[in-house]
């Protein structure tokens, strides 16, 4: 089975009792997968028996969820029903389960909203909202740890210095950036 994408489920330290269930479920392995293939309902006309189903071992789901390997559309047609249906059973739990990357909005610290790409880099959700990453939380919401500021390119920015009116070409710094713009083209 491959690693468990434990970061899909956002608000898993709020359900320590279904936590400890995946747990179990994972210490079990093959038997566990041996046991959804055996027991679930399948077919399409069967669909509301699977969901019934998957709604009393809502670990398995889970434990298939987070192990998954592909998109989560491909885990649903496995499972014998829609994603919309997987949806609907974690909002009932009152569970939060997103798959990266995320399209969402986030909130800044300066109280901010804007539309964010949210992404998992293997320690941290980060968020890239314009080009610009900044580190973001789950707190039944997105929140930005910083407000994303756009770093602009040298010919951007000398020429803003310009219009200005400062003499950056009378500063120390002068040659660096005009090494750097010449570099960038």
């Amino acid at each position: 089975m491959a690693e468990l994408r434990w970061y899909e489920w956002l608000d898993r330290e709020a359900h320590p009792e279904l936590k400890e269930a995946v747990l179990e479920a994972l210490a079990q392995g093959v038997n566990a997968v041996r046991r959804i293939r055996e027991e679930r309902p399948r077919g399409e006309a069967r669909s509301w028996e699977a969901v019934a189903w998957w709604a009393d071992r809502r670990h398995l789901l889970l434990l298939a969820l987070m192990g998954r390997e592909g998109t989560i559309s491909t885990l649903a047609a496995h499972m014998g029903m829609s994603v919309r249906m997987i949806y609907s059973l974690l909002e009932d739990w009152r569970l939060h389960y997103a798959t990266f990357p995320l399209r969402a909005v986030a909130e800044a610290p300066s109280g901010e909203l804007h539309d964010a790409t949210i992404l998992w880099n293997g320690e941290r959700y980060v968020a890239r909202v314009n080009g610009v990453e900044v580190p973001a939380r789950w707190a039944y919401g997105w929140y930005l740890a910083g407000d994303p500021v756009r770093a602009y390119p040298v010919r951007i920015a000398l020429e803003a210095a310009r219009l200005a009116g400062y003499r950056y070409h009378k500063t120390p710094l002068a040659w660096e950036l005009s090494v750097l713009s010449r570099e960038m083209g």
